[in-house]
């Protein structure tokens, strides 16, 4: 099977005619590194999540009888490096963020509430912030 040349980042293929991983001629797509998920920051770590709240119910004798599982948005939490020339968004701010979350091939640009603007400082090392933002199923973020 030929392996198709690739002239644009990411490669792109036709799943149909060529296989993926580690027992198929083409090598696994993976994702890698946090550039742009912040534009013009450093971002050490990104830990998107899924906000999900299990609403669990009991029958009679205490067994769990049923169970829905309710999405209520998404977490993403950032550890980024200060820089001074960066307007830090302030709790109750929106920020426009690059979810890698969704499925790994696309990132979509979405709006998050800043709920909290750390600053972390250690022994000769560079200042950071650890950024906790969400985004919530059923409103928009807006100025505070």
């Amino acid at each position: 099977m030929p392996i198709p040349t690739q002239t644009s980042w990411p490669p792109s293929f036709n799943i149909t005619t060529y296989a993926m991983g580690a027992n198929s001629s083409l090598p696994s797509l993976i994702g890698f590194g946090t550039d742009g998920i912040y534009p013009n920051v450093i971002v050490k770590s990104a830990r998107p999540s899924k906000m999900i709240e299990e609403v669990k119910w009991e029958n009679g004798s205490g067994l769990t009888a049923g169970q829905i599982l309710l999405y209520d948005g998404d977490l993403m939490e950032l550890d980024v490096i200060d820089d001074r020339a960066v307007t830090w968004p302030q709790p109750g701010t929106p920020v426009t963020l690059y979810n890698p979350q969704p499925n790994g091939t696309f990132a979509p640009t979405e709006l998050y509430m800043t709920v909290n603007n750390n600053y972390n400082a250690v022994q000769k090392q560079p200042g950071e912030r650890t950024l906790r933002c969400v985004r919530y199923s059923l409103f928009n973020p807006t100025q505070m």
